[in-house]
């Protein structure tokens, strides 16, 4: 039996996407063929409200991007979480034995920073944004039912997500403060391997993890969001070369993370 064609939506200017696409040029080796994952990428423009047709709804009821798809094989992942879980799963170099609970454990923990506080001023209300475009669309008599039910599920997701922000009491001090307390314990694991010396978080006979790839996109992040501040010296000297690598070149063309620095022709603390 043929494996399963997967469907890889992304954008180049979504983290969670980065994250996931940069796991794929890490992943090494497959630990059988039937294992292997080799999507088709497909671009998704979340800035022309792409997410919110009722085609791309039909696909994926939350809206958003990354999602990995294999509708032949009844796989529907809509978290990047979930994305690199499936592929930790199925190349054993992204999650070794050895450093597996190492590895969950700080995964959980950078997913529960919140990138866009980190990303984008308030007053740009980039979620209220998005539930204002929904919203707009549900508003409008042409929209059937059936589209305007997928746009209340996707309502209601951005909703949740402002809930639990505001549930957690979180502001921009605390989440830098998160990914302070983060970035220091990839800090304590490079020292363990002389100092941060080696290119990879637990070493260069380890090889590049899932960790490496979703903390390599996040430091992207932070340096085109000015927080470089906020990284170790030695967490930065570990990152920065990863941003000039071909893998990391491959996905973003030399292009910042961030949209509005692409737009004003700036290359952003990752080119740098």
């Amino acid at each position: 039996m043929a494996p399963p064609k997967y469907e890889l939506y992304y954008n180049p200017f979504s983290i969670c996407s980065l994250m996931v696409l940069y796991t794929l040029r890490l992943k090494g080796e497959p630990k059988s063929p039937d294992d292997a994952v080799e999507p088709e990428e497909r671009f998704i423009n979340i800035y022309t409200g792409e997410q919110m047709t009722e085609r791309y709804l039909e696909k994926h009821p939350k809206g958003t991007v990354p999602a990995m798809l294999a509708p032949e094989a009844g796989i529907q992942l809509t978290d990047s979480t979930d994305i690199t879980s499936f592929l930790m799963d199925r190349y054993p170099s992204l999650r070794p034995n050895a450093h597996r609970q190492t590895i969950d454990s700080l995964l959980a923990e950078l997913h529960e920073i919140s990138y866009v506080t980190l990303s984008f001023k308030p007053e740009e209300r980039r979620v209220e944004g998005v539930m204002d475009s929904v919203r707009g669309i549900m508003d409008r008599p042409d929209t059937s039912d059936k589209y305007r039910k997928m746009l209340q599920g996707k309502f209601d997701n951005h909703a949740a997500s402002l809930k639990k922000f505001a549930d957690n009491k979180q502001s921009v001090e605390s989440v830098e403060a998160d990914s302070v307390g983060f970035l220091d314990k990839i800090s304590e694991h490079l020292a363990k391997q002389g100092g941060g010396q080696a290119s990879w978080i637990f070493g260069d006979d380890v090889g590049p993890t899932a960790l490496d790839a979703h903390t390599v996109t996040f430091i992207a992040r932070l340096l085109d969001a000015k927080r470089e501040h906020l990284i170790p010296a030695d967490v930065l000297a570990y990152g920065r070369p990863k941003l000039q690598g071909k893998e990391w070149l491959g996905i973003t063309k030399g292009n910042p993370t961030l949209h509005s620095l692409y737009v004003k022709g700036e290359k952003g603390g990752s080119g740098r």
